[in-house]
């Protein structure tokens, strides 16, 4: 009977601990590219979770000082999804959502240019819903080394 204690407390840990370190559903990667005195910021989701809305944070230091274009913020998405890009301080704040309440999965978001920077920006959150509101298990990968993310090694 104790090893059968044993294994069924063993088999709960075990479960336990695979539901709080599961993968996430979705991902939001950023990649850079250097143009001719300007960096680009490309925005895409990647996974195979369904996603009706998503929100996301950028610092950009010393935004004020800098010609940061948002024309293409939101230029990737599909018909059925609109999106929102604004600076706020040095923040850049992205919302996308569906008005129908529909689904996408994976792709181009769109892109962002800022003249001149030169120093790192910092990744600060990112939330992604499904059509039935239910939070997805979301996270931030970078594929350049300015970008950096709080208390986490940049993903090369």
């Amino acid at each position: 009977m104790n090893n059968l204690k044993k294994v069924i407390l063993g088999s709960a840990m075990i479960m336990a601990f695979g539901q709080s370190h599961a993968a996430p559903e979705a991902e939001l990667l950023v990649s850079t590219f250097d143009l001719e005195g300007s960096t680009e910021l490309a925005f895409d989701v990647v996974g195979d979770a369904q996603i009706s809305a998503l929100d996301f944070s950028i610092t950009i230091p010393n935004a004020a000082e800098r010609n940061i274009d948002l024309g293409g913020c939101a230029s990737g998405l599909p018909s059925t999804h609109t999106g929102q890009c604004m600076m706020v301080g040095q923040e850049l704040r992205v919302i996308i959502y569906s008005p129908t309440n529909e689904t996408m999965g994976g792709g181009e978001i769109g892109s962002v240019r800022i003249k001149g920077l030169a120093g790192d920006v910092q990744l600060n959150q990112v939330n992604m819903f499904s059509d039935s509101g239910k939070a997805l298990q979301a996270k931030f990968t970078s594929v350049n080394e300015s970008l950096t993310k709080p208390g986490r090694e940049v993903q090369k």
